[in-house]
């Protein structure tokens, strides 16, 4: 049964999420019918159930009669992922530019309604056209080193062997996390890149409060985007991987280990206490609790994922 299980697992694991329901009844009810046909109705030994899977072909194979054509840029595989990914990030982007934007016209109004919409309209197309390249980019290398391997693999010899084990249910990753993951830091790099003002502090005069002064040196800040913009990349980059995979392994825990160091030193340069991008002008009693509560919550974030995928990816060891 074990074996069974294991070859539907990977069957269904090459196909659209939404077909995988129908076809692992239909592939589990023709293993069924095999082993009738040939055993009757009595149990079928190991032997007999391997002579039966191979009889079917490698799940790859099997995998590829069912969605058809293999000519494509990004296959059944992953095309669900990759719509799912470039909808959350084009979505984000939109709502992200829209928003700051729409702040930084209210803080500094535009000269003419043209030149608010020019900007506007030339943001939200370039930034799109962005995140459709760089997805669709992305998914097709994963696509073309995919099917080099499923073309190697299909072209060997299989045997159950080579069946991979059954992931653990908590190693499994479920695809709305990374998705939100990846739309919030979508969302938050957008309002840094188009309004920083957003991110500020109302300062208080005569025991009322006043303007709302922002949290950076704008100046600094601008400078500093392009080191800011690599540490965000890297946490979507880490998602992705993780969207990707789709469970947790030890190589996805490791990989994500140490994008979350690199990320955490990054932040560590940028942020830390005393740093030139926080803005001077801030109330003194926020001016040391802010970037303080900024990196230790944002480390111990990243810590505490860490620690996590580990356990996760060793125990999914531990049961294979």
């Amino acid at each position: 049964m074990d074996l069974i299980n294991r070859y539907v697992y990977d069957v269904t694991r090459r196909l659209p999420e939404r077909q995988r329901g129908e076809i692992e009844k239909e592939v589990r009810g023709l293993v069924a019918d095999m082993l009738v046909e040939r055993y009757g109705d009595r149990d079928a030994s190991k032997a007999e159930l391997e002579a039966v899977l191979i009889e079917l072909g490698s799940p790859a194979s099997l995998a590829d009669n069912y969605r058809g054509s293999r000519r494509y840029l990004i296959g059944p595989d992953y095309f669900d992922r990759y719509v799912s990914v470039l909808k959350i990030v084009a979505g984000a982007v939109f709502l992200g530019i829209s928003v700051a934007l729409a702040v930084s016209y209210a803080v500094n109004p535009p000269e003419s309604l043209i030149t608010a919409f020019t900007r506007y309209f030339s943001s939200i197309v370039g930034a799109l056209l962005q995140v459709f390249a760089w997805v669709t980019g992305g998914f097709a290398i994963a696509e073309y080193n995919r099917e080099d391997a499923g073309k190697a693999a299909t072209q060997e010899t299989w045997s159950v062997a080579k069946l991979p084990e059954l992931p653990g249910r908590a190693a499994v990753i479920k695809p709305i996390d990374p998705l939100i993951n990846i739309g919030f830091n979508v969302v938050f790099i957008a309002i840094l890149n188009f309004a920083p003002e957003l991110f500020g502090s109302m300062s208080i005069s005569d025991g009322q409060l006043s303007n709302l002064v922002p949290l950076f040196r704008l100046d600094i800040l601008r400078s500093t985007l392009p080191i800011i913009n690599v540490l965000f990349a890297l946490s979507i980059l880490k998602e992705v991987g993780k969207l990707y995979i789709g469970k947790w392994t030890m190589g996805l825990a490791l990989g994500n280990i140490v994008l979350n160091a690199s990320v955490l030193v990054l932040v560590a340069l940028v942020f830390h206490p005393g740093a030139a991008i926080w803005n001077p002008d801030m109330m003194p009693v926020l001016q040391d609790i802010i970037p303080r509560f900024f990196v230790f919550a944002y480390g111990l974030g990243l810590v505490v994922d860490s620690i996590v995928s580990f356990f996760k990816a060793a125990k999914s060891t531990k049961s294979v």
